[in-house]
C-alpha cells in the first residue's frame, strides 16, 4: 500500500535528509577533494601513513575506505590511490591528457572525518610546506 503525504517513514526523505545503515550511525560520511597542483610522492607516502597509523586515532577519525589520482611533481603518469583502514597502495597510472592542469582527487570513507584536516594537509604537500605555516 502506499504511503500518504503525512507519512512518518517518508517525511525525512522528502525533506532531503538521508538514513544511514544503523549500524554506522550518522558520524560516518565521505570527503571528497580536488586539489589542484602537483605533490612530491614520498612526502604523500609519509603523510599517510601518518594520516592512518597515528593522527587518524588520535583525532577520532577512522579511515574505512579512501581512493585517489594524483599527480605526482617530476612524473609523468599519475598515480592511483587505494586504501583499506591502515592499508594502502600506490601505483602509476594513467598519464594524464595534454593540456589539462595537474590536480589530484581523492574520496575518503569513514567515521568522524575532518574535511578540513584533508583540505589543509593536502594543500600543503601541494605547496611544500607544512600544514601549521600560514599561506
Amino acid at each position: 500500500q502506499p504511503h500518504g503525504e503525512d507519512c512518518a517513514q517518508c517525511r525525512p526523505l522528502r525533506q532531503g535528509e538521508r538514513r544511514l545503515d544503523a549500524r554506522h550511525g550518522d558520524e560516518v560520511g565521505t570527503v571528497t577533494l580536488t586539489v589542484e597542483g602537483e605533490m612530491d610522492l614520498g612526502r604523500f607516502k609519509t603523510w599517510l601513513g601518518t594520516f592512518v597509523w597515528e593522527d587518524a586515532g588520535r583525532l577520532g577519525m577512522e579511515a574505512y575506505r579512501y581512493k585517489g589520482l594524483l599527480s605526482i611533481r617530476g612524473e609523468a603518469e599519475r598515480y592511483f590511490l587505494q586504501g583499506v583502514h591502515d592499508t594502502f597502495e600506490l601505483e602509476p597510472g594513467p598519464s594524464p591528457v595534454t593540456g589539462d592542469a595537474p590536480r589530484s582527487r581523492f574520496v575518503f570513507i569513514g567515521k568522524s572525518l575532518d574535511e578540513a584536516y584533508f583540505r589543509t594537509h593536502l594543500r600543503a604537500l601541494v605547496e611544500q610546506r607544512t600544514p601549521s605555516e600560514r599561506e
